[in-house]
């Protein structure tokens, strides 16, 4: 439930108000009607699940619409690598989805390759910096 409600906050903090309208989000939670989170058993998981199904349907056409939205947000930090990062901490929630998540594989690439070129400088000045504490540059 608590994945459900973050992910469709994140959602519909990046539509605009008419894109929110068209794409019906005000109306994505109605297949949990009648269901009581708290009284989860064995005998409603089929229910549950079902609920699940339709959200993640009804939602599909919003979460293509951000996909977009998120790689044009990406590719304009791809320079930066922290912002990057941060951009992608951020969402999360979102970029865990499975449609979003293919959407967005090159800017993951991106972030990976940015983190690896970093991680490799910071070693290698570890590095530089420990050769010369040992041989007596400092």
């Amino acid at each position: 439930v608590l994945t459900l409600r973050t992910v469709h906050e994140q959602l519909v903090r990046l539509l605009s108000q008419q894109e929110r309208q068209q794409l019906r989000t005000s109306d994505a939670f109605v297949p949990f009607a009648g269901l009581n989170p708290l009284h989860q058993n064995p005998y409603t998981e089929p229910l549950w699940r079902a609920a699940v199904g339709q959200y993640e349907r009804g939602m599909a056409p919003a979460e293509q619409k951000i996909a977009g939205k998120l790689r044009q947000q990406f590719r304009d930090l791809s320079a930066q690598s922290h912002q990057l990062l941060r951009e992608f901490q951020r969402y999360k929630e979102l970029v865990k989805r499975p449609s979003i998540s293919k959407e967005l594989a090159p800017e993951r690439e991106t972030l990976l390759g940015q983190l690896t070129v970093y991680v490799k400088g910071i070693r290698d000045d570890f590095v530089s910096r420990t050769q010369q504490t040992f041989s007596g540059g400092k």
